[in-house]
């Protein structure tokens, strides 16, 4: 299985899933829930917001 590494700056998500994308989304650190909710048009419980510089979403 491949991971992403903090090196990569361009990451082929058909390289490291299996399934096809129609769009992907990422995040800064710190962006609020609201903005993601706002950005992606759909609401789920489950999201956690970023609490660190190393964190995407």
């Amino acid at each position: 299985m491949l991971s992403i590494e903090q090196s990569i700056e361009t990451v082929n998500l058909t390289d490291i899933t299996p399934f096809e994308w129609d769009i992907a989304f990422s995040f800064e650190p710190y962006t609020s829930k609201d903005t993601i909710y706002e950005t992606v048009g759909y609401k789920w419980d489950d999201i956690s917001e970023t609490v660190s510089e190393g964190m995407n979403s």
